[in-house]
Formats: C-alpha cells, structure tokens, sequence
C-alpha cells in the first residue's frame, strides 16, 4: 500500500513540473489539424511573429488549414527571458471526395 501510495505521489509531482520547451498535449500537426500546445506558464508565444493567445498556464492553440503545406514556426518567450521556437510542418492529408 506504501509503494502504490509513493508511485502515485510520484507521479503528480512530474505532471506539475512546467514544460521546458513547446510541447504538444494534443492534436495532430496534418492539414486540417488542431494542436494545443504547452509552454511554459506566463509565457508568450507567437506563430510566424504574430502574437498567440496563451493562458496564464502556457496553453495555446494553433491549427492547420486543409491545404496547408508550409511550416509554420511558433516562438515561446519564458518570464525568464527565455526563447525557444519550434517549426511545426503539416502532414498531407487525403480527403474523401464527396459528389
């Protein structure tokens, strides 16, 4: 029971550690997609230098047009000062004709 209890508290104390750079959480970088992603808390963010909406937790979202081909690079400022980018190119995607 001890261990189950110290496996647990384990793990909770890594989901509250912040990212250390972009992360995906969810979504799916391909034509049509929607990422949500996750940067440091109090970060600000910008996708090809126009400014993102991000939460006071470092949660934003960015998404894909259906013929998008170009990479698009979203860049994190920290709090601290600290810049990370990262490029984001999508996956083709096959579409269902529909008549």
């Amino acid at each position: 029971m001890r261990l189950l209890f110290l496996m647990i508290m384990t793990a909770f104390s890594f989901m509250a550690l912040p990212a250390k750079a972009l992360e995906i959480l969810s979504g799916e970088v391909i034509q049509g997609g929607l990422v949500l992603l996750k940067a440091e808390p109090g970060s600000s963010l910008s996708l090809d230098g126009e400014p993102l909406m991000v939460t006071e937790d470092g949660i934003a979202v960015i998404g894909f047009h259906r013929d998008d081909t170009a990479p698009v690079t979203v860049t994190g400022i920290a709090k601290t000062g600290r810049v990370t980018s990262q490029q984001f190119t999508p996956k083709l995607r096959e579409y269902e004709e529909q008549r």
